[in-house]
């Protein structure tokens, strides 16, 4: 692996810290247990808690030194935590994916939780290529992707299963490459 990222990144408005069990709680309230903060993800609206802290558990600070997935917890200036920023490291490449519950849409948070993480990526890591899908009609999300780096590779139709919906959408593969120095 290129290198394990930090457990704590701060920005001017937000903390992410890996994520912890005891966070289960507020993040289920906040994000995975929302059904229209799931809408345009691959996986399913968590139905308890417990789904939410089983995943902190697994790619947690529990186990940040053994995995290659990992999972911050978004937290925000009033120390209340918003939602999760992931990133899973394959080999030669990191997909990167991300959510804050509704009540926080709209502040640019997760475009300054993508840029801290891009930035680790980029200066910190050896990582050659980050990726991601996203609906192509999930705008917002598709400009945040932009804003923290990565740019437009392929349209992908039909191609993105959204368990929320039941639906398959068109998707953009987004991609951010290491240039060679």
């Amino acid at each position: 692996m290129s290198a394990t990222p930090p457990t704590s990144i701060l920005t001017s408005r937000l903390a992410l810290r890996a994520a912890r069990p005891e966070h289960a709680d507020a993040v289920f309230e906040a994000y995975t247990g929302s059904v229209e903060a799931s809408r345009y993800l691959q996986r399913t609206t968590h139905a308890s808690v417990e789904r939410t802290r089983a995943t902190m558990e697994a790619w947690g600070e529990l186990n940040w030194l053994k995995m290659s997935r990992f999972v911050w917890t978004i937290f925000n200036n009033d120390e209340t935590a918003i939602g999760l920023l992931l990133l899973f490291i394959e080999s030669n490449t990191a997909e990167i994916h991300y959510g804050i519950g509704q009540s926080h849409w709209g502040q640019c948070l997760v475009t300054e939780a993508g840029i801290a993480v891009m930035d680790w990526i980029v200066n910190t890591s050896t990582l050659p290529e980050v990726t991601t899908c996203c609906a192509a009609e999930y705008h917002a999300s598709l400009r945040a992707l932009e804003k923290i780096g990565l740019e437009r590779a392929a349209f992908l139709p039909a191609s993105l299963f959204l368990s929320a919906t039941n639906t398959r959408k068109d998707a953009w593969l987004y991609r951010w490459k290491r240039v060679a120095r």
